[in-house]
């Protein structure tokens, strides 16, 4: 009988494993990566566009830094979608069109204007 339970136990940490693996290649809700949205972050706190444009689907968001300075990439309203930024990160998430705002988290960097409107038609 004890080695039923040990066989779920291990099954379970090792799924729980899987599914909380962040970094590279994140998706959010499990699509196939479709167009995609490259962002780049700067040290004077902002992206390096005002505007970014996608189709609908499973956007592909590849977030490199051209700086030094920390960011992070979210999309208002938008629920398990964060990238972080060192180097690069990049991740997918599923979109329906309309119009999305796209913000760093980090302390006192939306505020200094990191913000960009996404575009998704």
């Amino acid at each position: 009988m004890r080695r039923p339970l040990l066989t779920i136990a291990t099954a379970a940490a090792i799924g729980t494993t899987l599914v909380g693996c962040g970094g590279s290649d994140d998706v959010a809700g499990g699509c196939s990566p479709g167009p995609t949205v490259e962002v780049g972050g700067t040290d004077a706190l902002k992206f390096d566009a005002d505007s970014y444009d996608s189709t609908k689907g499973c956007v592909e968001f590849v977030f490199v830094n051209e700086g030094s300075t920390p960011h992070t990439l979210l999309i208002k309203n938008v629920k398990d979608f964060k990238l972080s930024i060192g180097n690069e990160d990049k991740g997918a998430v599923d979109l329906e069109p309309g119009a999305y705002t796209m913000f760093c988290d980090i302390a006192g960097h939306e505020e200094a204007g990191m913000i960009a409107e996404l575009t998704v038609s």
